[in-house]
C-alpha cells in the first residue's frame, strides 16, 4: 500500500501504460476447401483446409466428428447428398466459427472413370461404357452384379449407377410432363376423332416417359 500511496506519479504512469496497451485481436477462420455449395464427385480425395489467424487452438469437424487440417476425406466413405465442414478457434481476444456444406455427387464422367479403373474384364468394361452412353441402366446394373467384382465393389458401383438411374429418371418426367401439356393443349383445338386420338396419343407420351 505504501507504494502506492507514497508514490502516486509511479501508479499513474503504470496506470497509464497498461491502459496504453492493445486489446488482443479477435481470432479468425477461413475454410479455405471445400467451398460453399462445392459438389463433389463420389469417390474423389477431397482436402480440409483451415486457415486462422490470432487463435491458439482450433477444432475442426467433418459431420460432427472430429478432422485434422490438411487431411484428404475419401468421398466414397461418405453418402450422397449434403455434408458440413465447421471449424472453431480460441484465442486472447476471443473465439471465432465458420461452416461449409457442399454435397457429393455422381456424374456420368465420373462413373465411366470408375468403371474403367475397376477390376472388370476388357470385354465387360466396354459393354458398361456402350449402355451407359445408351443410357440402358437395367443391362449396365446386370453386367456388374455377374462380375468378377468383390461384394463390396458391386455394391459401390449399384449404388453409383442407382444415383445416375435417378437423375435420368427425373429428367425423363420433366421431359415427358411438357410434351404432355403441350399434346394436350394441341389437341384442345381439335374435334371428333382426332380429339380421341390426340388424347390417347398425349397420354402414351405421358406414360413412356414416366413408366
Amino acid at each position: 500500500d505504501g507504494v502506492i500511496t507514497n508514490r502516486p506519479g509511479a501508479f499513474i504512469g503504470w496506470k497509464a501504460a497498461v491502459e496504453a496497451q492493445p486489446a488482443p485481436a479477435t481470432p479468425t477462420v477461413t475454410i479455405a476447401s471445400p467451398t460453399d455449395g462445392a459438389r463433389v464427385e463420389r469417390g474423389d480425395a477431397l482436402p480440409v483446409a483451415v486457415t486462422t489467424t490470432d487463435a491458439t487452438s482450433t477444432t475442426i469437424t467433418l459431420d460432427g466428428k472430429s478432422v485434422e487440417n490438411g487431411a484428404a476425406i475419401d468421398t466414397a466413405t461418405l453418402s450422397y447428398g449434403t455434408h458440413t465442414v465447421a471449424a472453431g478457434v480460441d484465442g486472447p481476444g476471443g473465439t471465432a466459427g465458420a461452416s461449409s456444406t457442399f454435397r457429393v455427387v455422381t456424374t456420368v464422367a465420373g462413373f465411366r472413370g470408375r468403371v474403367a479403373r475397376s477390376g472388370l474384364s476388357p470385354q465387360e468394361t466396354m459393354q458398361i461404357l456402350r449402355d451407359v452412353d445408351a443410357q440402358r441402366w437395367d443391362k449396365v446394373r446386370r453386367t456388374i452384379e455377374r462380375s468378377d467384382l468383390s461384394t463390396a465393389e458391386r455394391v459401390a458401383l449399384v449404388e453409383e449407377l442407382e444415383q445416375l438411374d435417378r437423375r435420368w429418371m427425373w429428367i425423363a418426367g420433366v421431359a415427358g410432363a411438357i410434351l404432355f401439356v403441350a399434346a394436350i393443349v394441341l389437341v384442345a383445338s381439335w374435334r371428333g376423332l382426332r380429339s380421341i386420338i390426340g388424347l390417347v396419343f398425349a397420354f402414351g407420351v405421358l406414360g413412356f416417359f414416366t413408366l
